[in-house]
């Protein structure tokens, strides 16, 4: 099992903690027993104390926590308890985006060379100027 931290607000993945490296483990208490042999107190497993991970978290199977690594999740959905990617740019970062993608593939369309009747002419930005 792993733990999934995230941001309350935005679903974000902050971190993952793992109850054997980032919790306190916690000894076995064996039952303490009356003298007539009958049971005062139940023994108590040993465990790991995991109240000190940071919250707001979730608990994740090693397998989905697997999925989420190699698939890069990086979202809580708290209600559901499932991981997914989302994009968290803003609509100023996506418009920038998408500007430097259509400004590159404009720029790579605009010299490629032109084939017309078995010829091939250079369509680099210097002749182009020519023309």
């Amino acid at each position: 099992m792993k733990i999934a931290n995230y941001n309350k607000t935005t679903g974000k993945l902050l971190g993952w903690y793992s109850p054997e490296i980032n919790g306190i483990y916690v000894p076995e208490v064996p039952a303490v027993l009356n003298m007539d042999g009958t049971v005062k107190t139940k023994a108590i497993p040993a465990y790991y104390d995991t109240s000190k991970i940071p919250k707001p978290n979730i608990e994740v199977s090693d397998a989905d926590w697997q999925t989420a690594i190699d698939n890069g999740y990086n979202y809580v959905n708290a209600t559901k308890k499932t991981l997914s990617k989302k994009d968290f740019r803003t609509l100023t970062e996506l418009q920038t985006a998408k500007i430097s993608e259509l400004t590159a593939a404009y720029s790579a369309a605009n010299e490629t060379d032109i084939a017309y009747m078995n010829t091939t002419f250079q369509a680099s930005s210097k002749s182009q100027g020519l023309i």
